[in-house]
């Protein structure tokens, strides 16, 4: 339906709490029209990835909808976690999936971009749902810039950059001739320790229950494993990863000795794009270059599957991608905050701006540090 947007817009704002309502409102038609219709929009939007989360036992689903004219124009998929943070127990709505799903892009009527905007005002002013903080974390906000700044003039929203994510284009990338000398030393150096194979696959959903099983292994004894970082085991995860596959959106890029898998790549394919989600090899051959090796082997063979582009999904505040080296583009990630006027949502309020004026502090102390220095050296 076309909209006059000059004409004034009278939305409807409903809330849902209720698990297999909102499950059937994921795999309504009107819901993936919506979703269709979002710039950007991604496997994380998708009812294969968010439904297994409705049910998980530790937080709340909500739902928030804007409507006009009974048409779906957008909406918020939230869970109400209960925290503690900086020694302060709060109930904070999260994306469902948080802290798992690596990119959040509000699906929403493209040409109605301020119903973002309307739908975190309508929040802010819930009543009936207990909470203190609303953050989202790995948001992609390039899609609704003006309504974000109208937003930011709530006086109790922060919005802030959270990192850059690297992103490959298949159709005009050819990998550096030193990458390939490497990667075929490397390959040498294991071939002695036996025949070894790279795979890409696709598998279904009961090929992927397999295989994850055999990588939550593989991750449990890698420095994942080693530093309590592994995510496999966690079976709303695993459920999720299955469903997506069951629609063929898993493509995995494998390394195998021996006919045993040593290192795994995995990642989800939406709109020609791969979202490379997880990764981990057994420690041993970590000399052999595995997380490079596969991939590269996904950026050589990917095209045969339909990736176009290769996505990074997420990256650390202190960690590092390999598509660094070589991507076409880096794309923002952003955080949210809205801050309820409960206690606890103050007292965090006050808490972050005292952390951001201390960073302010630091950085100015440091450069008056090297400016005493560069003067001393003159």
């Amino acid at each position: 339906m076309g909209y006059n947007l000059k004409a004034p817009l009278f939305m409807q704002f409903a809330v849902e709490q209720q698990r297999d309502v909102i499950a059937r409102f994921l795999q309504s038609p009107a819901y993936l029209s919506l979703v269709d219709q979002t710039p950007r929009s991604n496997c994380f939007n998708s009812p294969q990835w968010l439904t297994p989360w409705l049910y998980q036992r530790d937080m709340q689903p909500i739902l928030v909808t804007a409507k006009a004219e009974n048409e779906l124009l957008g909406c918020l998929v939230l869970a109400l976690h209960s925290l503690h943070r900086w020694g302060i127990s709060f109930n904070s709505l999260q994306w469902l999936g948080y802290p798992y799903t690596d990119r959040v892009v509000v699906p929403h009527n493209n040409a109605l971009p301020n119903v973002v905007e309307d739908m975190i005002s309508y929040v802010d002013q819930l009543t009936n749902v207990n909470w203190d903080l609303l953050e989202l974390n790995e948001l992609d906000l390039n899609n609704h810039e003006i309504s974000v700044q109208h937003a930011a003039q709530l006086p109790h929203i922060s919005i802030e950059p959270r990192c850059l994510v690297p992103v490959t284009d298949l159709t005009t990338y050819s990998i550096p001739s030193k990458f390939r000398r490497e990667i075929k030393r490397r390959n040498k150096q294991l071939s002695a320790q036996g025949n070894f194979q790279y795979r890409l696959l696709q598998p279904d959903m009961a090929g992927m229950q397999l295989l994850i099983t055999e990588y939550a292994n593989i991750e449990q004894q890698s420095w994942k494993g080693q530093h309590g970082l592994t995510v496999l085991n966690n079976s709303s995860l695993s459920q999720a990863i299955c469903q997506l596959a069951h629609t063929e959106n898993v493509i995995c890029s494998e390394l195998r000795l021996k006919e045993q898998v040593i290192a795994y790549r995995l990642g989800f394919i939406f709109n020609h794009r791969y979202f490379d989600y997880n990764i981990a090899y057994l420690p041993e051959f970590g000399r052999f270059a595995p997380g490079r090796s596969t991939l590269y082997y996904l950026i050589e063979h990917g095209s045969s599957l339909g990736i176009q582009l290769v996505d990074a999904s997420r990256v650390g505040m202190e960690s590092q991608h390999l598509l660094f080296e070589s991507h076409s583009h880096l794309q923002q990630h952003s955080r949210l905050r809205l801050y309820n006027q409960t206690t606890a949502g103050q007292w965090l309020k006050w808490w972050e701006t005292g952390k951001s004026y201390w960073g302010l502090i630091k950085r100015f102390r440091r450069y008056r540090s090297a400016s005493a220095l560069n003067f001393g050296s003159l």
